[in-house]
């Protein structure tokens, strides 16, 4: 199927969207089972005076009936759109790992009892995943846009439960775009072995420890749509003073899960500063947000997968230490490590208030750890969680975010 004869013949502005995946599930815990998936389509936009239509395809031999199906939604729709135009594409690190691209059977299960060897004695095994994913993407557009690129991707999916204690499980997730990964799920298991005891902590005002896990879905839940303008009132809240800390939107990031030499437009992806020593700098853009705000693009286009229309979304997210993580922890006189959270959400759009539940989290007293407590919640606001924000040492990746554990102070109850 040629792509390019397609767009050259339609109509109307178009763009085509091609997308190839071949994936490796192999899932171990009570029984070991491995599956192998192959996918294929295609997602095609069109603009008609200036209105966008989409439809997909999994059967590449459709795609002429596509074009023509996108082209009956423009003429009912409502959303604009626009094309870019042809760009060199970014110069960034391969992200290609030859050895998922030809991973055997024999392999993915070495890789398997690897990770249980180091799962500690007093634990169960309730959940275990790789997942290993080859894709290969293919954008052509009316502008003269050809971008392609491939990419491979590593998840490890991994939960254990404690043999004593059968209502306590932890749970870990650990995403690179190679086969060298790790299970950094020890610690944490190690955190709670050693206290061993449930205790209570004070409702109100609290400093607290973000894990790079918590930390990653606080920002995912309350931050990134205030850069991508999806709350109101989103450069107020952005524009108020924060603590001395920068973040990055950073495309070319070696090994970043969200690193490519160009978005799900084909726009050459980049690094954005966002907040530099405590001032926000930047908005994210795509090329239609870019356009209607008189801006350039930043190459933050993604999409899901073929079948979705592009949105805005983080390339990865970076944020540079400050301290050490041990010294944020020995200043705590009465705090909590928050391990984990869970239905972090935005409750009042205006004013950027977010309320979570704290699934998994430790009391601190005098800088050390001395028992979990049981599930609170937490609530605060994007500007009041950066005027507090102090990054630690230990940056992690948890798929899109590099951070590492952050010192903030919320309110619990």
């Amino acid at each position: 199927m040629n792509i390019g004869r397609i767009v050259d013949a339609a109509e109307y502005p178009c763009e085509v969207y091609h997308e190839v995946t071949d994936t490796v599930l192999y899932t171990f815990a009570e029984k070991r089972q491995i599956e192998h998936h192959h996918t294929e389509g295609a997602g095609i936009i069109t603009i008609v005076e200036g209105i966008m239509g989409f439809a997909s395809t999994h059967n590449m031999e459709t795609l002429q009936e596509s074009c023509i199906l996108s082209q009956k939604c423009a003429h009912h729709g409502s959303t604009p759109r626009v094309l870019p135009q042809p760009v060199t594409p970014a110069d960034v690190p391969e992200g290609v790992d030859p050895r998922i691209v030809k991973i055997s059977q024999e392999d993915i299960r070495d890789m398997a009892d690897k990770i249980l060897a180091d799962i500690p004695p007093f634990c169960d095994v309730t959940r275990g995943n790789i997942m290993l994913k080859t894709q290969k993407v293919n954008i052509v557009n009316s502008n003269g846009v050809d971008a392609k690129k491939m990419g491979t991707f590593a998840v490890l999916d991994v939960a254990v439960q404690d043999k004593n204690q059968k209502d306590l499980t932890f749970y870990s997730c650990y995403y690179s775009r190679t086969l060298d990964m790790e299970w950094p799920l020890t610690e944490e298991v190690e955190r709670w072995h050693k206290a061993q005891n449930m205790c209570e902590c004070s409702s109100g005002e609290s400093e607290i420890i973000l894990s790079p896990l918590a930390f990653s879905r606080i920002l995912d839940a309350v931050f990134v749509p205030a850069l991508c303008r999806d709350l109101p009132e989103a450069e107020k809240m952005l524009h108020s003073d924060v603590s001395e800390i920068d973040v990055v939107d950073h495309g070319l990031l070696e090994g970043g899960m969200g690193s490519a030499p160009f978005d799900a437009e084909g726009v050459p992806q980049r690094v954005t500063p966002l907040i530099e020593k405590g001032h926000f700098t930047s908005f994210l853009y795509d090329t239609t947000s870019a356009h209607l705000s008189g801006e350039k693009s930043t190459g933050n286009a993604y999409r899901e997968s073929f079948e979705d229309a592009p949105q805005m979304y983080i390339t990865n997210v970076y944020v540079p230490p400050v301290c050490k993580t041990e010294d944020l922890i020995g200043d705590i006189k009465e705090g909590i490590w928050v391990s984990d959270i869970f239905g972090a959400s935005i409750t009042h759009p205006p004013s950027g208030e977010f309320v979570s539940t704290i699934s998994q989290g430790y009391r601190i007293q005098k800088g050390e750890i001395t028992g979990m407590i049981p599930p609170k919640m937490m609530e605060g606001s994007i500007s009041s969680l950066l005027e507090e924000l102090v990054p630690g040492d230990d940056a992690q990746r948890v798929d899109r975010y590099v951070v590492p554990s952050s010192k903030a102070r919320v309110r619990v109850y």
